[in-house]
Formats: C-alpha cells, sequence, structure tokens
C-alpha cells in the first residue's frame, strides 16, 4: 500500500481558510541502499532550506511532504500522481535512482509541475528524456565521469575494470566512464554488473583482479559501496589497484574506517567543510540528522532555497515564471559558488577530487578526505554542441 508520509515536524499545521500551503514532495530511498545518502537527510535538507524563509512565503506556509519509492519506478510514478493530483505538489524533488526520475518526467510535463532531481544522475534525464519542468541540479553521469577518469589517468592510472550496479544509473556511469577513459587516453579491459541490491561482490572483484588493469572503478551506491571496498580490501586489491569510486560519501569512508578505504580517489559535488559558511551548515545538518550531509542531501537544501527564493522574487508558484526567475538567477549558497542553469536543465557547478586520508593524516572523526583539486563545472558538463536534448536550440 501507497503511503506518503508526513514527518514529524516536517510538516507545519494549516489553519482553516488559509491561503494555499507551497508543497513540495521529497521522493526519496527510506529504506533501502539509497537511504544514507537520501532518506530522512533529504526531508531535514528541505526543511532546512524552508527554514531560511520562516516556512512562509506571504501568506503561504510552507509543507514538506516525503515518501518511500521503495527504488520501485512504479511505486515512485504512483506516488508523485498522488501528490501532484490530489495532494496539490507544487514541486517533486530528490529521487536516487534514476528510473524513478525517468519514470515521473512526462506526467509532471503534463501537469505543468516543477521537478528538481537532485538525486537522480543518468544524464538522460537532462539529455535524450529532458523537458521544460525538469532540472538536474546536483550531478550526471557525464559530470562524475569526466571529473574522476582525467584526474586518475593524470596519475597513472590508464587502464580499466568496471563495477557498475545492473540498472539505469549503472548503465550511463559505465557508458560515460568508459567513454572518458577513452577520450583521455586510457584502455578499458573490461566490467562486470551485479545487481543493485548486491551484497556480495567476490565474484566481480576476482574479475577485476585477474584483468590486469592498474584502475578499479566503482558505480556502487551506499552500503554496497561500503561491501565492495571492504571485500576489495580483504582481496588485497586497494594494494594492487587504484580504486576510483564515483558514488563514495564521507558516510561511508566513517563506516569503513580509514585504514581499510585509505587512498580511493572520488570526484564530489559537495564538501562538507568547504568553507566556514559550509562547515557551519553541515555541523548544524550534523546536530539533527547524526551525519555530515552527502552531496545529494546538500543539493536537495540547494534546489529547494532556490526554488522558494524564486517564489518570494516573483511572487508566484507559476511553474513558467519561476522556472524563469530560477534560471536568471545565480546560484551562492553551501552548495554552490556563480552555479548557473543551462537551457537543457543542467546547473552547473564545481567540482572537487578528494582523496581519502591515512589515519595519520586524519585529525578527528569527520577529517575523512582531502582536497586534492577543484575542477570549475564548465571543464565536466556536456558540452551542449553534443547534448540529445530537444531543448538546446545552438548545437554545433
Amino acid at each position: 500500500m501507497l503511503k506518503t508520509i508526513l514527518l514529524a515536524g516536517l510538516v507545519l499545521a494549516t489553519p482553516a481558510f488559509a491561503a494555499e500551503p507551497i508543497r513540495i514532495g521529497i521522493l526519496t530511498d527510506m529504506s533501502g541502499v539509497y537511504q544514507t545518502s537520501g532518506g530522512k537527510g533529504s526531508v531535514i535538507a528541505a526543511q532546512m532550506a524552508a527554514e531560511l524563509f520562516a516556512n512562509k512565503i506571504g501568506d503561504r506556509p510552507i509543507e514538506i511532504l516525503a515518501a518511500d519509492h521503495q527504488n520501485k519506478p512504479d511505486v515512485g510514478s504512483a506516488i508523485a500522481r498522488q501528490w501532484i493530483d490530489v495532494d496539490h505538489v507544487d514541486v517533486v524533488a530528490d529521487m536516487p535512482n534514476s528510473a524513478i526520475a525517468l519514470a515521473m518526467m512526462d506526467f509532471a510535463l503534463q501537469r505543468n509541475k516543477i521537478v528538481l532531481a537532485t538525486a537522480s544522475g543518468a544524464s538522460e534525464v537532462s539529455g535524450s528524456h529532458c523537458n521544460e519542468v525538469t532540472l538536474q541540479w546536483t550531478f550526471d553521469s557525464h559530470q562524475m565521469a569526466a571529473a574522476t577518469v582525467r584526474p586518475v589517468i593524470e596519475r597513472g592510472g590508464t587502464s580499466w575494470f568496471h563495477v557498475m550496479p545492473n540498472y539505469v544509473f549503472g548503465d550511463a556511469v559505465l557508458r560515460d566512464v568508459s567513454a572518458q577513459v577513452t577520450k583521455n587516453g586510457g584502455i578499458n579491459v573490461g566490467n562486470t554488473r551485479p545487481p543493485l541490491d548486491a551484497t556480495d561482490f567476490s565474484a566481480f572483484l576476482l574479475a577485476a583482479q585477474g584483468s590486469g588493469a592498474k584502475v578499479l572503478s566503482l558505480g556502487t551506491a551506499n552500503t554496497a559501496t561500503q561491501t565492495a571496498v571492504k571485500q576489495a580490501a580483504e582481496f588485497g586489491l586497494t594494494r594492487s589497484m587504484m580504486i576510483a569510486a564515483v558514488s563514495l560519501l564521507d558516510a561511508d569512508v566513517k563506516a569503513l574506517g580509514l585504514a581499510t578505504a585509505q587512498g580511493i580517489l572520488t570526484a564530489h559535488a559537495f564538501v562538507p567543510d568547504r568553507t566556514p559558511e559550509v562547515a557551519a551548515w553541515s555541523a548544524e545538518f550534523k546536530r539533527r540528522h547524526g551525519a555530515l550531509p552527502s552531496f545529494t542531501q546538500a543539493g536537495t537544501f540547494s534546489a529547494i532555497r532556490h526554488y522558494l527564493q524564486a517564489v518570494k522574487d516573483s511572487g508566484t508558484t507559476d511553474t513558467a515564471t519561476v522556472l524563469a526567475k530560477m534560471k536568471a538567477t545565480p546560484v551562492n549558497d553551501i552548495f554552490a559558488t556563480n552555479g548557473h542553469i543551462r537551457e537543457d536543465g543542467v546547473m552547473v557547478h564545481d567540482w572537487y577530487l578528494r582523496q581519502v586520508k591515512t589515519p595519520a593524516e586524519s585529525t578527528g572523526p569527520d577529517d575523512l578526505l582531502k582536497l586534492l583539486a577543484v575542477i570549475p563545472g564548465a571543464q565536466i558538463v556536456r558540452p551542449l554542441s553534443e547534448s540529445q536534448c530537444r531543448l538546446v536550440t545552438h548545437k554545433t
């Protein structure tokens, strides 16, 4: 049975005869592999964004709804339909597991409602499947690949073996990482495709070990990444191969321990202590949630804050008006500095190459990764000339 969750303390009571609330739906994974990067943390991030406006714009209170899509496109689509048609939700956001976003984007377009894909990484969201009401805010598989592959090849990782989960996002990451390896002069030696919910990676890692590749690239997420890295360490792969993990979280490193995860390279869209302002926001998030924010949770905060500011500035929730205001306004917050939204719906922002510290390098329980390089967003987004988005007007 489908159930929309109104998390205690996160939805404001609306007095009788009050103005219609501004409703934001956080469609997330509360119980599966993405609960660490999304889940309740994404809802908390959304509430923190609403609190910047005192939970109200004009005479309209802001409500945050949340539901578990269970990593099932049909469940996610049914929830989105309920929210939009019955509950009058203005925006649907988060959506870890790109299949969920792809399944409901067309319906949102039909109903002229905004989709903020803050945790959906398949580049199809802003590429071949793009539409007028969807923004891909935090990351996509092309950006992940471009931000990760070139620096690793520059450090000697010229041959790659890929362990990528067998579902929509895994397909996109494998395609885009492989393409970047070739583009940057490397060699793709092979790949294996574990299921999304895999709990044993032994066979997949042994295939990587026997391939002779210099780099093991992991496209697994959250608990699956933790299991894969633990087993890679047990098999000695963390000593014999460079490990490039495209979805490694600070929380994953903390769960693994630096002795196990040390040396892993990863490219992130968010660094929790990048500036004093960012560090303060991350500390408040941790106080509420018990863990530092993931890059998608920070992206959810950013997208909803930007949306609400556009509503406030334009004095309406009309979709076309708000989207135009969002696109005309630079994104400056804890997530992005001078970010901007392209015509294909991609929010362009800097990325950060990071490496897991050794135990000796760490100064505290949250001092887990060191920053190696800041990568300008313009260098890693897919060029508009290569876009498959039908909204792009100046392809060359």
